[in-house]
């Protein structure tokens, strides 16, 4: 998963989602509209940030150095509407879901979910990045100003919550990357360091699937805790970059009589399919994200106003030190409840 999408999303997490957007009830438009600031302060040798972000690292020396710090604010956007029609059991919905407030992929979604008495609420929509990622050309290129590309992805998602009536759901997603100037290790191959095939190796373009079960599990009136099992499965076209990741969330909400509060903790692991050529090496990888949101509701009593703070940090520890990747974000944003 990509870094900033994978910490970012632990802010909010998944237990607010639940929380803030059940199926109404009365019949209409639903949701919420935001928008805000954030903090971001990253550290990564392959992301410049997105058409809203520029984190100006756009020059390297040394390709055995784990890279440094840049730090930006950057506007931030929540949409999320949602139409429940007149059976007060099937709902159109569009926008982002809240926990991902603060990506710098941002991934919208257009779907259609419908609540089955006895079985659940299984949902579909189509996912596309409104706002794509800016990747580099060749982010292994040396001592020159580093040309920037966009990264789209899109695909589907399919959706199931509370199977038969019990507190867990899944989610399955498909997306198809696409670089659009994919040129990894092209000054490299120039300078003779890399063979044809040994460039390909290093191809970024591919498909991805994501599995995630969750449990919503209320421990007493307020409290509600959610675990979370997540599976990546990325079938890229650079062996160098393909492979599996896999973790754990464990996620607490507190919900009090005028505000939440959530608290988030994640592990993961990333495995590669082959050595990176330049290094001889896979870049296998342990992930680590630790974040808390704070949301007071109905702000200075404004009924169906919110007020959403939140920060968040994620450490990637590669065993090639450039691949090496840190994330901390803080982010304020006012929220309008439809309902």
């Amino acid at each position: 998963m990509k870094p900033t999408a994978w910490v970012l999303m632990l802010i909010g997490g998944g237990a607010v989602a639940a929380e803030i957007n059940p199926m109404p009830p009365k019949p209409g438009l639903s949701g919420n509209l935001g928008a805000g600031v954030t903090y971001f302060s990253v550290e990564s040798n392959f992301i410049p940030g997105n058409r809203l972000v520029d984190l100006e690292n756009e020059s390297i020396g040394d390709l055995n150095r784990a890279p440094g710090s840049e730090s930006t604010l950057s506007p931030s956007f929540q949409l999320d509407l949602r139409y429940t029609l007149a059976n007060g059991r099937s709902q159109w919905f569009f926008g982002n879901a809240l926990q991902d407030l603060v990506r710098l992929d941002l991934t919208q979604q257009i779907g259609f979910r419908h609540k089955v008495e006895g079985w659940g609420t299984p949902s579909v929509s189509y996912v596309f990045s409104s706002v794509p990622t800016e990747v580099y050309q060749d982010p292994f290129e040396l001592n020159v100003a580093r040309n920037k590309t966009d990264r789209d992805s899109s695909g589907f998602r399919l959706g199931w919550d509370n199977i038969a009536g019990s507190p867990v759901g899944v989610t399955y997603t498909w997306r198809e990357v696409e670089v659009e100037q994919e040129r990894s290790g092209a000054q490299l191959r120039a300078l003779g360091d890399l063979t044809a095939e040994e460039q390909a190796r290093l191809r970024r373009d591919g498909t991805q699937q994501r599995l995630e079960v969750l449990a919503l599990l209320d421990l007493a009136p307020g409290h509600r805790l959610a675990p979370e099992l997540y599976y990546v499965n990325r079938d890229i076209d650079g062996e160098a970059n393909a492979g599996d990741s896999y973790g754990v969330q464990l996620t607490y909400s507190r919900r009090f009589p005028a505000s939440t509060l959530v608290l988030s903790g994640a592990y993961g692991v990333r495995d590669y399919d082959a050595a990176n050529p330049i290094y001889e090496r896979r870049a296998d990888a342990d992930e680590y994200g630790l974040a808390g949101t704070y949301i007071l509701h109905n702000v200075l009593n404004f009924k169906q106003w919110d007020l959403l703070l939140g920060t968040a940090w994620y450490e990637s520890d590669s065993d090639i030190d450039f691949y090496d990747t840190g994330v901390f974000a803080a982010t304020a944003t006012v929220l309008y409840r439809f309902q």
